[in-house]
């Protein structure tokens, strides 16, 4: 190839495109099923959620008039797209001198393919591999943006926390920093102990009962329908959903409560504790924001002749309510 022409590189960009998205489909993803998806259309985003002014009352006489219900503002919840990226050169004697220059392409695609599917997946399996460190992750929660003030001041943590007083994810009971709602009551969301019947039964009521209330502390209907485990813990999982009878019984005949009671999810490899378990409510309590599908660009540096390719995407990811998630022997520091 005596030199790299225009119509080379365009034909290699089409091309590119091509291999990464044949590569990417045939790996599957795990955080679409557990996180809500949002479209962004700017570099951040924000909203308010919102508090009800409370349960009706019933009225004691004919003429009396309605109560006026008092406004109380919630909490505001902010997500940014992080950018991720890569690039790869290539010197002009290699374009030049290699027969095959489009093979080396195509495996630098393919690798881009297979390392932004396992970026991703890494990154929104944070929120649970961290979720419990008591003075969060910048990497994961962080969603401030360096020179723009956006009135973001949880800090490492989730919404309901600050910068000095960061609010992990998952808050253990008796933990020094606690989930506080606007009516000042105070609440947990992670637990100690393996992934049994009794601990099973403990996260279920947690999550369906003691945290089923609004910021005013109005009981309302949640019930949980994921049980979310890393590899190690597939097998105890399905014991516990999917066998007809329960394994804590001695005697024959009795049947198990849970069988079928959730969906179980593995994430394989991107769950880093091996005996951390999750039980949730799938696309509920976790946002995932989608600003920009991988974009390649392909070009000729014409300072020394290289042949130059770069990808990059766009997405990121918030918690809007803790609620809907407990989670068990989480690991609170790295």
């Amino acid at each position: 190839m005596a030199q790299v022409r225009s119509d080379f590189v365009e034909g290699m960009k089409k091309q590119g495109y091509r291999y990464f998205y044949e590569e990417r489909d045939t790996l599957p993803e795990v955080a679409p099923a557990i996180f809500r998806e949002e479209t962004l259309d700017a570099a951040w985003t924000q909203w308010t959620m919102v508090v009800e002014e409370g349960e009706p009352e019933e009225k004691t006489s004919e003429l009396s008039d309605a109560p006026v219900g008092d406004t109380i503002e919630g909490f505001t919840i902010h997500l940014r797209a992080r950018t991720f990226h890569k690039r790869k050169v290539w010197s002009k004697d290699t374009v030049r001198d290699h027969q095959k220059i489009e093979n080396l392409v195509q495996q630098a695609v393919r690798n881009w393919a297979r390392g932004s599917h396992s970026k991703k997946e890494k990154f929104y399996a944070g929120f649970f591999n961290y979720g419990g460190y008591t003075a969060g992750r910048d990497d994961t929660f962080d969603q401030g943006i360096t020179g723009q003030s956006q009135g973001y001041t949880a800090g490492d943590g989730v919404y309901d926390g600050t910068a000095a007083s960061v609010s992990p994810f998952f808050s253990l009971s008796g933990a020094s920093v606690v989930h506080v709602n606007k009516s000042n009551t105070s609440y947990y969301n992670s637990i100690t102990g393996a992934l049994n019947e009794g601990n099973l039964e403990t996260a279920l009521i947690l999550l369906e009962y003691t945290n089923a209330k609004s910021e005013r502390d109005i009981s309302f209907a949640q019930t949980a329908d994921t049980l979310l485990v890393p590899t190690h813990l597939q097998r105890t999982a399905k014991k516990l959903i999917e066998s007809p009878g329960t394994s804590s019984e001695a005697h024959e005949g009795v049947i198990n409560p849970y069988q079928d009671r959730l969906k179980i999810i593995v994430w394989r490899t991107f769950l880093t504790d091996t005996d951390a378990w999750f039980v949730g409510i799938a696309k509920r309590g976790l946002v995932m924001g989608k600003r920009q599908e991988p974009e390649i660009a392909m070009f000729i540096d014409q300072r020394n002749g290289a042949f130059e390719a770069v990808v990059d995407e766009r997405y990121g990811g918030t918690v809007e309510d803790y609620r809907t998630w407990i989670g068990s022997n989480l690991s609170t520091a790295a």
